[in-house]
């Protein structure tokens, strides 16, 4: 057993990335015989590590400690050099001195192995000056290189000769010089007779539109095999072993899903600014910084499926979640900055910010929050939780992964068990360990969380465990491509971020500001969308949900309003993409399809107020418990004012009838009695309305907030014994639009998305369809977001279904306010004139605009108004 330094990682008080802390401790490191090592084809040939920007922090602070490592403990072959090239003017004694100062500063507590290999590993060491975009410089390095080779084979004469010259290049230079250095190499510096591999440090481009040119370029220069992209987490012995506690566990791999956890939360805090890096941090911020890339590769690991092996399957693992995986959507983001506190200068405050950089730096983000989603069976629900910041309260990072509470019986506990977590922490010390729940000790019948602690300090105190760097140097000259990022990897990371970045660099995200040494903002979100809710209702009260009985109606209304000037294009369309989903991919039978449509082809005939009214009574006559139902209208909506005070926001939500002028428009209470209040327990009604201001259009009691992952109820809730689900085009306030769809002809945005969707996936979970519905929104260009509401509060964590009853669990059946009411009228009649006033005035005095033909391009407002 060898007397050394262990060192451990912490935050530099200088960057986001690490230093070497050494304590004194008695560690055992195995041999390079114990690891396989000296066996391996690259110890019988000559190694040549280039390092470029060998002047830089990183190679004095990483690189080179890292290399002194590996050579002390022999786990790099005998016939090695180790080259430093950087632009300074310096010859290599120069260098060796200076470098060697370094070391042994670093190395303070006299590691007694890294001190006796210091002679032999400095011998080892030259220093070569070069422009990076130089070819002439590195012809020279080639012919410096090739001496260096020449001479370590004469040394193995009389004892084993070198096969073959192998080299690694190192990149610890800014990104702007990789492709300059890359293309000198190629053209002067690669070796013929053993293999050439280039270790990249990040970061990998400055977004999606340089990292493919970035990676395009350099893969016109080197195959993908020779080019390993380092994120140095990957290295980190708890980042190492997250696949190993997943895979090597079988009590656990079967419980990481999305039916046992809750939420994954990964963060990084630093209790230190920038002091001194917020010229170059103003470019990058937060999300650039540490979350595309050191904290995505963290949850790829906890997210991935089981590789085959642990070669290139691994990186094909992480490349199939990262696909699976939304883009991060800018409304569950918190973005930060710190202020001066506690004796600490605020971010703006940095002197090395630029002064032409003043007016970006106020955008710039110290902090953020965010959430990830994984569209796929395994996690769709489940949010992946980001926090990452600098000035906080502390300096940590771990990931945390929470599983859903234990749904105890009252009867033998008396409160709610706490959630199980397993949790994995990088720093300040590693650990492993397990939250899990047992009784208090003593008399107490109550429960505790205790630890079930794997910490290495304690548990592996006597084991040598090297650094990150030191870990992935070797990886790289083993040629171990598991442990690097793939341009695929890298490619997809950037995308999932793009539209985020975007976002922020146009201004359009707040940068809320926090005091240094502080959790972080105020504001920030809880991000339980998808996890299962608890309701504020009493439990359960009604039976179990009906079986299906077969029997299904459908009303599907589409109206284009022909021949007048608030004419639209796309709502009979609606009908025949809708008519299209229930049959042919539900198998709905189309003899119980009723179709309402303007231009006379519908069977039901045309969608008159009356002829609307009369459909809506079909629907729901004679319903039995067990039946399944559905309902659509696309077409104009609009508001007006509720006269009795039951509405939140005052409105009453309207659509209007092809014979709105004359017959009036139908409320949203009227709809309601028709098709809602009368239904039965056991009876499922599925509703699209696909028109503006169509929120509330069912007037539903509980709507999902996907920001807070809950049901909210309104404020006077219509409470019946049905089981009624609307999909709504947009919220109250809001406007919908028409869409062009791949599989027909243009129609209503949320429409077209819902059937495109579920022709794709006809039984995705709740949040999964939400999340797919706003995407396809937003990738149309379209502002407006779909809303859920539903007469039950229900857990989302289920497939969609047609024919899923949910059971009835109101416990306040009569608390229907319209009885303490006098009936409302059903409806508003008379000419449009008296509707809307000749200059276009609701009752509310809502606006709508003249009839001047204004009718929105692309849209459903009624002649350019915001209905």
């Amino acid at each position: 057993m060898t007397m050394e330094l262990r060192r451990c990682m912490t935050l530099d008080d200088s960057s986001a990335e690490n230093k070497l802390v050494l304590e004194q401790e008695e560690l055992r490191a195995p041999t390079a015989a114990e690891m396989g090592f000296d066996k391996e084809p690259f110890r019988l040939g000559t190694l040549s590590i280039v390092v470029l920007g060998a002047t830089g922090d990183l190679a004095k602070k990483e690189t080179f400690p890292a290399l002194l490592d590996l050579l002390a403990h022999e786990y790099l072959p005998s016939h090695v050099a180790i080259v430093g090239v950087g632009r300074t003017k310096q010859d290599t004694n120069s260098f060796r001195e200076w470098l060697q100062s370094w070391l042994v500063k670093s190395f303070a507590g006299q590691m007694k192995r890294c001190k006796e290999a210091m002679p032999s590993f400095m011998k080892k060491v030259s220093y070569f000056s070069a422009n990076y975009d130089s070819k002439e410089d590195f012809a020279r390095l080639a012919v410096a290189l090739e001496t260096e080779e020449t001479q370590m084979f004469l040394d193995g004469i009389g004892k084993e000769v070198p096969t073959e010259a192998n080299r690694v290049f190192y990149f610890a230079i800014p990104p702007f010089a990789f492709l300059a250095a890359a293309s000198s190499i190629k053209s002067t510096c690669l070796s013929t007779t053993g293999f050439n591999r280039l270790i990249i440090e990040k970061p990998f481009g400055h977004d999606l539109t340089s990292a493919k040119k970035l990676a395009t370029d350099l893969g016109a220069l080197y195959k993908e095999e020779n080019l390993l992209r380092m994120d140095h987490f990957l290295g980190y012995e708890i980042c190492q072993n997250i696949l190993s506690v997943r895979f090597g566990n079988a009590f656990l791999e079967p419980l990481m899903n999305r039916n046992h956890v809750a939420a994954v939360r990964v963060t990084l805090k630093e209790d230190f600014g920038t002091e001194g890096r917020g010229g170059y941090f103003t470019h990058y911020g937060i999300i650039r910084d540490v979350i595309q890339n050191h904290l995505l590769q963290m949850v790829t690991l906890v997210a991935m499926e089981k590789p085959c092996n642990v070669g290139g399957d691994i990186r094909d693992a992480k490349v199939a979640v990262l696909k699976a995986m939304l883009d991060a959507d800018p409304e569950e983001v918190i973005l930060g900055q710190f202020t001066a506190a506690n004796g600490k200068p605020g971010y703006l405050e940095d002197d090395s910010i630029a002064e032409k950089d003043r007016e970006k730096a106020k955008y710039c983000a110290t902090f953020a929050q965010l959430v990830l989603r994984i569209n796929n069976d395994r996690w769709w629900g489940v949010p992946f939780i980001i926090r990452a910041g600098k000035g906080l309260e502390e300096s940590k990072c771990e990931v945390r992964i929470q599983f859903k509470e234990s749904h105890t019986d009252p009867r033998l506990f008396k409160e709610e068990c706490p959630r199980n977590e397993l949790v994995m922490k990088v720093s300040p010390h590693e650990a492993i360990y397990f939250k899990f729940n047992m009784k208090q000790p003593g008399l107490s019948q109550g429960v505790t969380t205790t630890e079930l602690d794997l910490s290495y300090n304690h548990r592996y105190e006597e084991i040598y465990r090297p650094l990150a760097y030191t870990r992935l140097i070797l990886s790289g000259v083993r040629g171990e491509q598991e442990s690097f990022v793939r341009d695929d990897e890298l490619i997809r990371a950037w995308e999932i971020f793009s539209p985020l970045l975007d976002k922020i660099e146009n201004g359009k995200k707040e940068v809320l500001k926090y005091p240094f040494g502080s959790r972080g903002p105020a504001a920030q979100m809880p991000f339980t969308s998808g996890m299962d809710p608890k309701p504020s209702a009493a439990p359960h009260m009604g039976g179990s949900a009906p079986r299906p009985s077969g029997r299904r109606k459908a009303l599907l209304i589409g109206v284009n309003y022909f021949g007048t000037r608030a004419e639209l294009r796309g709502c009979i369309n609606d009908v025949h993409n809708l008519y299209r989903l229930l049959t042919e991919t539900y198998g709905w039978p189309s003899h119980a399809v009723r179709t309402l449509t303007d231009d006379g082809r519908g069977n039901g005939g045309m969608p008159t107020r009356q002829n609307i009214t009369q459909h809506m009574q079909w629907l729901s006559d004679g319903a039995q418990a067990g039946d399944v139902l559905f309902f659509s209208f696309s077409g104009h909506g609009a508001q007006q004012e509720d006269p009795h005070g039951y509405e939140e926001d005052g409105m009453n939500e309207t659509i209007l009838p092809v014979d709105f002028e004359r017959a009036g428009m139908m409320t949203d209470d009227e709809i309601s009695d028709l098709m809602v209040k009368s239904l039965p327990e056991g009876v499922r009604l599925t509703g699209i309305m696909d028109c503006c201001h169509s929120g509330s259009g069912l007037d539903l009691p509980f709507t999902w907030d996907p920001r807070r992952g809950m049901w909210r109820e309104a404020v006077n809730p219509f409470h019946c014994m049905g089981d009624v689900l609307m999909f709504s085009g947009c919220e109250d306030d809001d406007t919908s639009s028409d869409a062009a769809s791949m599989y027909s002809a243009p129609g209503g945005a949320m429409t077209t998305a819902f059937c495109d969707v579920l022709r794709r996936n006809p039984s995705p979970i709740y949040p999964q369809l939400l999340q797919m519905l706003h995407q396809h929104l937003s990738r149309g260009g379209f502002s407006q977001r779909p809303v859920l509401s539903s007469t039950q509060q229900f857990s989302l964590d289920r497939p969609f279904s047609f024919d899923d009853i949910h059971p009835n669990m109101n416990p306040q059946l009569g608390r229907i306010f319209r009885q303490k009411f006098p009936p409302r009228p059903r409806a508003m009649s008379g000419p449009l004139a008296d509707m809307l006033g000749p200059l276009g005035m609701l009752a509310g005095g809502l606006v709508v605009g003249a009839l001047a033909g204004e009718v929105l391009e692309g849209g459903f407002g009624l002649l350019g108004a915001l209905f």
